[in-house]
């Protein structure tokens, strides 16, 4: 059964939780500026603010988080969250907060799989994926984090950036992921780094990014062998991109307290 959540931002800055805290919507400056917000804090999907569905989910497993509780990701289905809009119909950003739990160790096998941490539907063949690639020693393959675009018409099948090498990442070692986007281009930033972005060759069309229709992402899943498990932490929506300074106040914990 799917289950509708609408919290408002008001109610969550007066009701003493230790909202300023979490990554999130830690910085002073960009409490106004999110457009949903989940902590995973309640051992559940539910946003702390603004709109979503829980569409599906293979399991609701949590786990300790960065602050608070975390989302385990495992397992080969997504878990899917409805939006009121298209993500990408206007400017904005998303940010997350992404650590291992379990990954293959290179050493103890001569491949790992890939791990998908943000999934977003362009269009009826289009996509955005922002992954772990996972080392394979047979191809020379490396471990590294990828951010692209593809299958849209007209676009490069390689149209994408790697912000960072993810081979020697820890678990329960936190990384902060923050991606800006608009009809033009999007940009990925790992741990408070410099943007990498990529220019697409046309403006994405109200086809692939429909404004006036509800749209979903999907996050945490596992692909290409991958049997491992990712902790996902404060996913947050930005109503607008985010400047490379708002992202490493989020990385120094920037709030007004």
């Amino acid at each position: 059964m799917k289950t509708k959540y609408l919290i408002a931002l008001g109610l969550i800055f007066t009701t003493g939780m230790a909202f300023s805290q979490k990554a999130g919507p830690g910085s002073k400056n960009l409490k106004s500026e999110i457009s949903c917000y989940i902590s995973f804090d309640k051992s559940s999907i539910e946003p702390d603010s603004g709109v979503a569905e829980i569409k599906s989910t293979e399991s609701q497993e949590f786990a300790r988080g960065r602050s608070g509780m975390g989302m385990v990701a495992a397992g080969t289905k997504p878990t899917e969250i409805g939006l009121e809009k298209h993500i990408w119909s206007k400017p904005g950003a998303l940010t997350m907060w992404v650590a291992p739990a379990s990954w293959t160790q290179q050493g103890s096998a001569t491949q790992r799989g890939l791990v998908v941490f943000l999934r977003v539907t362009l269009g009826n063949e289009g996509k955005f994926i922002l992954e772990r690639q996972g080392f394979d020693e047979s191809s020379n393959r490396q471990d590294q984090l990828i951010a692209g675009v593809f299958g849209v018409p007209g676009f490069d099948e390689k149209l994408m950036v790697i912000p960072a090498s993810t081979l020697n990442w820890e678990p329960n070692q936190w990384h902060l992921i923050a991606m800006n986007w608009d009809k033009t281009s999007f940009s990925v930033s790992v741990d408070g780094k410099d943007f990498k972005t990529a220019t697409f060759p046309r403006e994405l069309t109200s086809l692939e990014c429909p404004e006036d229709m509800p749209s979903s992402i999907q996050m945490g899943y596992n692909q290409e062998k991958a049997d491992e498990k990712t902790l996902i932490d404060e996913l947050t929506i930005y109503k607008r991109p985010l400047t490379i300074g708002e992202v490493r106040s989020l990385m120094d914990g920037d709030s007004d307290e």
